[in-house]
């Protein structure tokens, strides 16, 4: 199976109280096998799977001055590990289909409609 590949981008949005608030996208792409089930057999499949995290730096974080682009890239990466958590999750059968230009593409459209729409993203915004 081919290796994990990890992307980030980094930026930052305008809060409702009008804070620059630094937040991070993590696109974690991996290979895996789908084990897809038919009436009188089974079948396995290379699937390629691209999940998508969000990190953003608490509103009480703000007046702090530290923002860790490390700890940001953890902090979204675990988001994008766990069903729970991610923002975002495609997959294909198709080869090349997920490739450096795509996710690259995506997550640039990801950080521009979260800046327009944090409340999409954060609870209780």
């Amino acid at each position: 199976m081919n290796r994990e590949r990890v992307v980030y981008r980094h930026d930052v949005f305008i809060d409702k109280n009008g804070i620059e608030r630094p937040f991070c996208f993590c696109a974690v792409s991996n290979e895996m096998i789908c084990t897809v089930c038919k009436i009188d057999s089974t079948e396995e499949k290379r699937i390629r799977v691209l999940f998508i995290g969000l990190s953003v730096l608490h509103s009480s974080d703000v007046n702090s001055k530290v923002y860790s682009k490390e700890l940001a890239e953890k902090i979204a990466y675990g988001k994008a590990s766990k069903d729970k958590s991610r923002v975002g999750k495609i997959s294909t059968e198709t080869p090349g289909f997920i490739n450096n230009k795509v996710v690259e593409t995506l997550l640039e459209q990801e950080c521009n409609y979260f800046k327009l729409h944090p409340e999409k993203y954060i609870k209780g915004y």
